[in-house]
């Protein structure tokens, strides 16, 4: 599996199989094998859930519940998201684009959010 999100199956006898992914946030995929090869299209990571990691803690200037989809205008579709945002704020004023109540918000941070466990979002788009 590399970069364009799809899964290449070989060598699989004909049948019915389902697939499955390691987050639980991803749904299995049931597949039928026929004689030829088969291709699957993995979901894209299109953003990422905050919650609160340690009830009662403060997770400002993020809310439970926002989703992040950008770190300083990059798509957040690939690599880890507390990876990007610890690097986009060592290097400089940070802004995160997320959705708030179904709303677009730009939250500005100047240090990394603590308290925060972040699910990632998936579609096939």
């Amino acid at each position: 599996v590399g970069d364009d999100h799809v899964a290449r199956l070989s060598n699989l006898p004909p049948g019915r199989y389902s697939l499955t992914n390691r987050s639980s946030q991803v749904p299995a995929v049931e597949v039928t094998v026929p004689s030829s090869p088969i291709t699957y299209e993995r979901p894209k990571t299109v953003g990422y859930r905050v919650s609160n990691s340690r009830r009662g803690r403060d997770t400002a200037p993020l809310v439970p519940g926002d989703i992040i989809t950008e770190v300083n205008g990059e798509s957040v579709a690939v690599g880890s998201i507390s990876s990007r945002i610890g690097l986009a704020v060592a290097e400089g004023a940070t802004t995160l684009s997320l959705l708030r109540d179904g709303k677009p918000v730009e939250v500005p941070i100047d240090a990394v959010p603590q308290n925060v466990r972040y699910t990632a979002i998936a579609s096939l788009e």
